[in-house]
């Protein structure tokens, strides 16, 4: 039931989406970021990853793939934090 509602979920965050005007990128990294966290928590870290760095989330991105053990990614995108931000310092 729960795998169910899992994907359930990964529809409905697909269609909100999918709805998002391109006008409106503060709607579309909300859903975003939902889609990157229902996606961590199936420990679908890379996917999870990949969804935070298109909502411009480093730092969840960063966590995601650390989480994975993508460590390459994880080198890759601590070079992208701005210097002194918390994001580097998950590197």
């Amino acid at each position: 039931m729960q795998g169910f509602l899992c994907h359930g979920l990964q529809g409905l965050l697909r269609e909100l989406l999918s709805l998002c005007p391109a006008d409106r990128a503060d709607r579309r990294a909300t859903v975003l970021r939902a889609m990157g966290a229902s996606l961590s928590q199936r420990s679908m870290h890379e996917d999870a990853a990949v969804a935070f760095v298109a909502a411009g989330d480093l730092h969840e991105a960063l966590h995601s793939y650390r989480a994975g053990g993508h460590w390459r990614m994880v080198m890759a995108l601590a070079g992208e934090c701005p210097h002194g931000s918390s994001c580097a310092s998950l590197a």
